[in-house]
């Protein structure tokens, strides 16, 4: 059930690595001074590492008779203490700020996500399942920070390196070259074996990711399950799932572990080697126990060095391919957008209202031969055109599919609109998702999408707690009242995962108390009262229309939304088939004589 993507490929494009090069320096240069000083840690960390090593060096030429630069076993011991209490406050250190860098980058690249996902069209706001992306969220948005913290480990450990290899030479190179040619080879069949890593990597995280996202969904529609009585498919389903999973885990493990244990067990190979090589020189006066013992620490070291830095080769193809299944959840917006530094954009300071009287003789709202169908069909809306006057109430009707719904969210911008313009107080909309928003409008669709939180938090949705008359207002013009008397805690109850602990009608409710506690200035709703009762229904509207200042677009066929109309648009096959009130329509359209006598 998840989204075909790049995941599945078997590399990352070109494309996608110069991608993963300017990702990676906005990361950096979004916190540039701390990544100088983790950078700066790491490699201070590592002097101490090199300060140890010819500690070492010391006391073993110490214990064997020969000199240790004028040092005995005390000082030298105590040195050894003090550049191992050194080492581990450096390292400590850097760990806090590499993990402050790669934090702060997650939260940016999710952040951008984010960004991206708001400015999609709803209807697409991104491939695939939420499980999936939910995945990618949390473990591709990981992925470059997460990079660049290893890379400057391993930037610490290059300097490690070289100084440890010139000291080698310098000591003994005959010896220094046996000892590493064993390294150089691993370090050649880990670089090669590196794509399978990868590979392995990759097909894991795909596996995780289709789990992932059918858990989400079966856990949506679990009444649906029931009600076919397909608990045994699925629960097999989801078996052969887990399977798969579980078969490319141990294929990575298993590879990575050999892959390993072969880099690892160099160290031996090369200890060995010195061992036969070393052992005639020290006989002979030409390389001594210190030295010996130093070049075993410092094999060791490169051994651990040769692995992740063949990682860090590996490591950035995935940052390619995980910024590619990033820009797969929203492929509409351009890639570079991924990372800008922006946020949504707040509507400017709204115009004073004008009077009553003004409202009545300007539009607000204004769409003209509005077009929409939808990809690959002739279906959707053709040429629609409509005005809306400040404070005036517009219903929108029609029979089942005459698209009704359609017109909502395309005007919204939830839907991409072919042709056609939309005007507001006589500016043209460009951006109609962006523009749609409060306080300007607000909008509550058939369905209303409640959050497993408080009825509080639900109505709010992180506008202040504060305002205590702006929220008791909003619930009376929900008609609230009695229903807040019959929950348990009042706005305090826990709703449950998508209201399910409300009735249809209460979670209409909710959804118009949200709405109206915004004081937008375009309320739209999309078939609002189908779950209420009529009284309930019949006083919605009441108190809405105590409210003049309000201007409001509803879809809907029941005789008090139609009654109460200052205009009805009729559609039907996704054209306009009438303009008008109740009483001008039922003399003129026939789909609206129709239409009402099936009410």
């Amino acid at each position: 059930m998840s989204a075909p993507g790049p995941a599945g490929t078997s590399a990352a494009s070109p494309r996608a690595q110069t991608r993963a090069r300017h990702a990676l320096w906005v990361l950096i240069r979004r916190r540039l001074p701390l990544w100088t000083v983790s950078i700066s840690l790491d490699i201070l960390f590592m002097l101490f590492v090199q300060a140890q090593a010819l500690l070492i060096r010391a006391f073993f030429d110490w214990i064997s008779g020969g000199m240790a630069a004028g040092l005995n076993v005390w000082s030298i011991v105590a040195l050894l203490f003090a550049a191992r209490i050194a080492r581990n406050l450096a390292g400590y250190a850097a760990g806090v700020t590499g993990a402050w860098f790669g934090a702060s980058g997650q939260h940016f690249i999710r952040r951008s996500l984010f960004l991206r996902l708001f400015r999609q069209p709803g209807a697409r706001a991104f491939v695939g399942s939420p499980g999936e992306a939910l995945t990618r969220l949390h473990n591709d948005a990981a992925e470059p920070p997460n990079y660049l913290i290893n890379t400057k480990w391993v930037l610490g450990q290059i300097v490690f390196a070289g100084v440890a290899i010139v000291s080698m030479l310098l000591i003994n190179a005959p010896v220094a070259l046996i000892g590493l040619v064993p390294l150089l080879i691993i370090g050649v069949i880990a670089t090669t074996a590196a794509r399978q890593v990868q590979e392995n990597r990759r097909e894991t995280r795909r596996q995780v990711g289709r789990i992932t996202g059918f858990m989400g969904e079966m856990f949506g529609i679990v009444q649906a399950i029931q009600v076919a009585g397909a608990e045994d498919s699925i629960v097999g389903r989801f078996g052969a799932l887990n399977g798969d999973r579980a078969r490319a885990a141990i294929r990575d493990r298993v590879f990575s572990e050999v892959l390993n244990a072969i880099s690892y067990n160099s160290i031996s190979l090369s200890t060995g080697l010195i061992l036969l090589v070393g052992g005639r020189l020290i006989r002979a006066g030409e390389f001594t126990v210190g030295d010996f013992a130093l070049f075993i620490y410092y094999l060791d070291q490169l051994t651990f060095i040769v692995g992740t830095v063949s990682g860090m080769v590996t490591g950035y193809r995935g940052v390619g391919v995980a910024l590619e299944r990033l820009e797969a959840l929203t492929p509409d917006q351009p890639p570079e957008t991924l990372f800008a530094p922006r946020d949504l954009p707040l509507p400017p300071d709204l115009e004073t209202p004008a009077s009553l009287q003004e409202r009545s003789l300007r539009p607000l709202l204004e769409v003209s031969r509005l077009t929409c169908l939808y990809p690959g069909t002739t279906a959707g809306l053709r040429d629609v055109s409509l005005t809306l006057r400040e404070g005036s109430f517009t219903v929108i009707t029609g029979r089942v599919g005459a698209g009704k719904t359609t017109l909502l969210r395309a005007l919204l911008g939830l839907l991409p609109r072919d042709e056609g313009a939309i005007r507001w107080r006589g500016e043209m909309v460009d951006s109609p998702a962006d523009f749609f928003t409060p306080p300007r409008a607000a909008y509550t669709p058939q369905v209303p999408r409640l959050f497993s939180a408080s009825l509080r938090d639900n109505i709010l949705l992180g506008l202040p707690a504060d305002d205590s008359a702006r929220l008791k207002g909003a619930l009376h013009a929900a008609v609230m009242d009695d229903m807040l008397a019959d929950l348990p805690e009042g706005l305090e109850t826990q709703i449950g995962a998508r209201g399910v602990r409300l009735s249809g009608g209460q979670v209409q409710r909710t959804a118009a108390a949200r709405m109206f506690v915004r004081q937008p200035q375009l309320l739209v709703f999309d078939d609002l009262s189908s779950a209420l009762d009529v009284a309930t229904e019949a006083a919605l509207w009441e108190r809405l229309a105590q409210h003049p200042a309000t201007t409001c677009l509803v879809v809907s066929h029941r005789p008090a939304a139609l009654r109460r109309a200052d205009q009805i648009i009729v559609l039907r096959q996704g054209e306009v088939a009438g303009v008008g009130t109740l009483a001008d329509l039922l003399k003129s359209s026939q789909e609206m004589r129709d239409l009402w006598a099936e009410t």
